[in-house]
């Protein structure tokens, strides 16, 4: 049930209405809010997350709150923070802006900030951005021109930016800039990469010539990918993303992601989501009514796996063929604790390959 609208004391956009109905679970203003009353968001703060869901978002106040509760906005379109605006996060509490969101949401969905606009986070909490970036004047790809906001949030190190996927053509090109953020903004139907380089499918994210892995994070925003189709044969490091690599001290994170009804297969190093990686984390990430196919070090979620932290992972109803070192979860595992991985995994697990492979799924 979600939240009685005039609690959040909120004046609506066109008429000055209250009107909400109910989508996604949130309360959804379909002709977009204008956020005014500090206090009584502030108030509602301290006692737990305010989260709102509309056509389009103004915030032109002061919003000031102690708490560990998020802010959480998600717009179809725009997001706008006024010249007023100031929002200040003194203990735990996140700021989390989500523009050109859900299945109705603009591709062109922004994050804007007018001249004076402040975010300041004084505690633990984080400004998360997620937003559709601009293509350059040059004609240049808009995944080319990721924005920072480092000027408008304090401390800079607290942003993170994420460039919205908004179709299966956006998500293929994640590979013109392997460095960047990047989260779904709705469900993905890929079923045309079956027509893809001449059968081939969907061109696994990296440039494995050039050995540029993906090195960036990626949020599925609880969205699934429908129908991916990969037919690489005689390549090693084949899945949805080829080859991912982290830092020690700075595991990337892929996360609530569903792979659903996935034709995946390679020679050697081949997974659903990943082919082969190594200090990156799976967070709240599934796999299911999908094969994944390949000679060697073959698994469902991935192939050849190195250090790697994982958390509520699943694979359902995936058929998993390989002639050398299949796992259901993953083909091969290396300096990792099994125990710990295995716990995330399932109650159970079998030996079979570099000491593990699970049987099961989270639940």
């Amino acid at each position: 049930m979600v939240k009685d609208i005039h609690e959040y004391e909120v004046v609506m956009s066109k008429d000055g209405s209250c009107f909400c109905e109910e989508k996604h679970g949130l309360a959804y203003f379909p002709y977009g809010v204008i956020l005014e009353d500090r206090h009584q968001l502030s108030s509602i703060l301290e006692r737990e997350d305010v989260k709102l869901f509309a056509n389009k978002i103004t915030f032109n106040t002061t919003l000031e709150w102690n708490s560990s509760h998020d802010f959480i906005l998600f717009s179809e379109e725009n997001v706008i923070f006024g010249s007023k605006a100031n929002i200040i996060s003194n203990g735990e509490g996140s700021l989390i802006v989500k523009a050109g969101f859900g299945e109705d949401g603009s591709t062109e969905g922004k994050i804007i900030f007018d001249e004076g606009a402040r975010i300041r986070l004084n505690g633990r909490g984080e400004c998360i951005l997620q937003y559709n970036p601009e293509a350059g004047t040059d004609n240049s790809h808009k995944y080319t021109h990721p924005m920072g906001y480092f000027t408008q949030v304090f401390p800079p190190l607290a942003v993170k930016a994420y460039m919205m996927v908004n179709n299966i053509y956006d998500l293929q090109n994640i590979r013109v800039f392997l460095n960047g953020n990047y989260a779904l903004s709705r469900d993905i139907d890929a079923s045309i990469t079956v027509n893809w380089n001449e059968g081939k499918g969907f061109l696994p994210l990296a440039y494995l010539e050039e050995k540029m892995p993906f090195t960036g994070n990626f949020d599925g925003n609880n969205f699934s990918i429908n129908n991916l189709f990969v037919s690489r044969s005689n390549e090693h490091m084949v899945g949805l993303f080829a080859y991912v690599i982290g830092a020690p001290n700075s595991y990337q994170m892929i996360s609530n992601i569903l792979l659903n009804n996935a034709s995946i297969r390679g020679d050697h190093y081949v997974g659903g989501i990943v082919g082969a990686g190594e200090y990156f984390s799976l967070s709240n990430v599934r796999i299911k009514d999908s094969n994944i196919t390949g000679r060697a070090v073959v698994g469902g979620l991935g192939g050849s796996i190195r250090k790697i932290s994982i958390a509520k992972v699943g694979v359902d109803n995936v058929t998993v063929d390989s002639e050398e070192f299949g796992g259901r979860f993953f083909g091969a595992i290396e300096g990792t604790d099994l125990n710990e991985l295995c716990s995330q995994c399932s109650d159970e697990a079998e030996e079979v390959c570099l000491g593990i492979s699970i049987n099961g799924e989270y639940e």
